[in-house]
């Protein structure tokens, strides 16, 4: 059931548990995740390791996971293990803040937008693109403020995404030069397009080329703050969590992971 996957993670790093393997895709590892630090452990970071079975796969298509049962169990026996960081949201207000967790990426806008219109069973490549061209009529961009370390940005932005890896949607490579264990999140603001422009720019979300895009700013920084005077919500690691504002920090190096790879896949 939603949150279930939670719930034992929690109870089993209470219990002294420091290896976790989830068994699906971004939002079941999210929820891994979260059960993980919510708990207050002083055991050191724990270890996670993903079999991707799910339809996104975002997260382990950074780390060239594998989804072969026999591959998986030799990338555990390897002992190939990295160091990464991990993003936290502060939502809710002064009165009723709350804590939500994220190990790829979280974001505002059209994303949220979207997966809000797919409801539940979301997750390929082509569904997320058919939905990206069934909700350009109706929606509109969104006047965001970032409040960053060294500068205030106030625009209209059709998405911003904060990112730890390179992959959001179900394989939109979004931002090509994020690290998820340098200390510091990759920040991708789309600013408004309209929807010609929107359609004429869609394989820059595919082709690791997004930079190049004129419409589109890249930042970097280790903590952030989103507003907005519309009603937004926001995900992560592809769920939708709440509404803004919100505030973002890095835990760096507070998760272990299983990896195939020592860097970005």
């Amino acid at each position: 059931a939603p949150g279930g996957c939670r719930e034992l993670a929690a109870e089993a790093r209470q219990a002294g548990f420091r290896h976790f393997i989830s068994v699906g895709g971004d939002g079941t590892a999210n929820e891994v995740v979260n059960g993980i630090f919510s708990v207050n452990s002083q055991d050191g970071p724990a270890l996670l390791g993903v079999v991707p079975w799910g339809t996104g796969n975002d997260w382990a298509t950074y780390y060239g996971l594998p989804s072969q049962v026999d591959e998986f169990i030799n990338l555990l026996r390897s002992g190939n293990r990295v160091q990464q960081d991990i993003g936290r949201v502060r939502f809710g207000g002064p009165r009723a803040e709350r804590e939500h967790y994220f190990l790829n990426c979280t974001g505002t806008g059209f994303d949220s937008y979207l997966l809000a219109r797919m409801g539940s069973g979301r997750g390929s490549r082509w569904r997320y693109l058919r939905y990206v061209l069934r909700s350009l009529v109706s929606y509109h961009a969104s006047r965001l403020t970032l409040e960053l370390p060294q500068q205030q940005i106030t625009t209209s932005a059709l998405m911003l995404e904060v990112c730890l890896g390179r992959y959001i949607g179900a394989g939109m490579h979004l931002a090509p030069q994020a690290d998820a264990g340098d200390g510091a999140f990759e920040v991708v603001l789309i600013e408004e397009l309209s929807r010609w422009q929107l359609l004429a720019s869609l394989p820059y979300l595919y082709n690791g080329r997004i930079n190049e895009h004129p419409r589109v700013r890249h930042l970097r920084c280790d903590h952030l703050e989103i507003t907005s005077a519309e009603d937004q919500h926001f995900q992560c690691d592809g769920e939708l969590i709440g509404q803004l504002p919100i505030k973002l920090d890095i835990l760096q190096n507070a998760l272990r992971v299983a990896a195939r790879n020592t860097g970005p896949g």
